[in-house]
């Protein structure tokens, strides 16, 4: 199963799970959208095999972040233990509002549950060396669940809100996980960042299972239908299937 990161900005697909390849990878084309309903990026019909074409400052900046990426990686867990700067403002000073960054949380909000300045430095760190660090599962599944299992986030601690949906006839997508950010003014809980997988049934259709973080008391849980239409407009947004009716319910 290949993890794809959909952003309003940007998208990584698939993800790649070599460190070096992954922050070359966050300088993929991007735009200045504020939501992937209206970003030019989508419909990404397809994965991302078009090799980067990095202008030279921009390739250096990410090539300077993989190598204090990677000295961090190699001090003691204990070093970014203490209270300190978030991730970003640790590591991307200069990269602050960019699609770079929209990546980055992309991935934290997979893996670890947050986002933005809830991303400590000791966090972000030990979210990177699970991801890419840990090479016991050879399967991509095993890779991606091991990995969520390892990580104490905020999908272990907190409440989440599933929807189980049947995607049109014409989806060849599939198996795919994915983190998606539909929005940039939306906090990580509410369905304006989701947490998803397309897995192919037996029958040939395409169920879609998704989850959000819902902390108690949110307004949104009391919002169902309209949760629905806007989850369901953006998916069809991404992955193109627009004009398509996604069914509420997926089958055994």
């Amino acid at each position: 199963m290949e993890l794809a990161l959909f952003t309003p900005g940007a998208y990584i697909w698939p993800l790649q799970r070599s460190l070096e390849a992954f922050i070359a990878s966050l300088g993929a084309p991007g735009c200045g959208a504020a939501s992937c309903v209206e970003s030019p990026l989508y419909p990404a019909l397809q994965p991302s095999t078009v090799p980067l074409s990095l202008s030279p400052r921009l390739d250096e900046r990410l090539a300077r972040l993989h190598r204090d990426l990677y000295d961090a990686l190699l001090r003691p867990h204990t070093h970014f233990a203490a209270a300190g700067p978030c991730f970003a403002a640790t590591f991307l000073r200069d990269l602050r509002g960019t699609a770079a960054e929209e990546l980055l949380d992309a991935l934290f909000y997979y893996f670890l549950g947050c986002t933005g300045e809830s991303v400590t430095t000791h966090a972000g760190l030990r979210g990177l060396r699970a991801v890419f660090f840990q090479h016991e599962g050879a399967l991509p599944e095993l890779w991606l669940n091991g990995a969520r299992r390892r990580l104490a986030g905020s999908w272990a601690s907190g409440g989440a809100e599933r929807l189980e949906l049947t995607a049109p006839l014409q989806a060849r997508l599939g198996p795919l996980a994915f983190s998606l950010h539909a929005a940039l003014d939306r906090p990580a809980s509410g369905p304006g960042w989701l947490s998803g997988e397309l897995r192919r049934r037996s029958d040939g259709r395409l169920d879609v299972h998704l989850e959000w973080l819902c902390h108690p008391g949110d307004e949104i849980v009391r919002a169902a239908p309209a949760v629905e239409r806007e989850v369901t407009a953006t998916l069809c947004r991404v992955f193109g299937w627009d004009g398509a009716t996604v069914m509420r319910g997926a089958a055994a």
